[in-house]
């Protein structure tokens, strides 16, 4: 059986901050995911309210700026309308290249989101 020492191995950082966003496309900051292994839970935080759609997705490349960045099989969340809610995706560190980042496309907005992740650091 293996321990997790969650304090010290698990961390959360923001892939597209909390926010309102009108109708247009979004690229959030790209995450270096060589420092995580395995799995990594990203939540799309979604506002009830708002007035467009919200499409995100999540990329991969081996540049910083994203310029390369190339969508990940499976890692595309459904569709927020007026409703909103919570959704989560497992990405696997195994099938990234160096970089992760989330793209976000609202039509008409606006829409309130945030994009966070959870995950375990790699081992020394």
């Amino acid at each position: 059986m293996n321990i997790i020492d969650c304090h010290n191995e698990i961390t959360s950082f923001v892939l597209l901050p909390a926010g309102s966003r009108g109708a247009g496309t979004v690229d959030g900051t790209a995450v270096d995911v060589t420092t995580y292994k395995g799995i990594i839970k990203v939540i799309l935080n979604g506002a009830t309210g708002g007035t467009g759609t919200l499409n995100v997705k999540m990329q991969t490349g081996d540049l910083s700026n994203g310029s390369d960045a190339a969508d990940i099989t499976g890692g595309a969340f459904t569709q927020i309308t007026t409703t909103g809610g919570n959704q989560a995706l497992a990405i696997d560190t195994r099938g990234c290249k160096k970089f992760i980042r989330a793209t976000a496309t609202v039509g008409t907005g606006p829409q309130v989101f945030a994009v966070l992740a959870v995950a375990q650091g790699a081992v020394i």
